[in-house]
């Protein structure tokens, strides 16, 4: 089979309704490994949006791990 992954976090406005200090701006990084595991591991710095393409001190705000999933497919 085909899997298509959406990350949900493109660049797309905040949704206002979501916590404030639940939101982030991240990415998403799929691992294929060998052995045919696949991992799917999410990604996300808490920026206020006004920061979001504005270079910033890892320090202030750091990249940390929000999640992480096996997606392996099984028969």
């Amino acid at each position: 089979g085909t899997w298509m992954i959406i990350s949900g976090n493109g660049g797309t406005p905040l949704e206002k309704s979501w916590p404030s200090d639940q939101q982030y701006f991240g990415y998403a990084v799929v691992s294929i490994l060998k052995s045919g595991k696949v991992i799917v591991k999410s990604y996300g710095r808490p920026v206020p949006k006004e920061g979001y393409a504005a270079p910033t001190p890892a320090t202030q705000y750091p990249t940390t791990l929000r999640d992480s999933l096996d997606i392996t497919w099984k028969d």
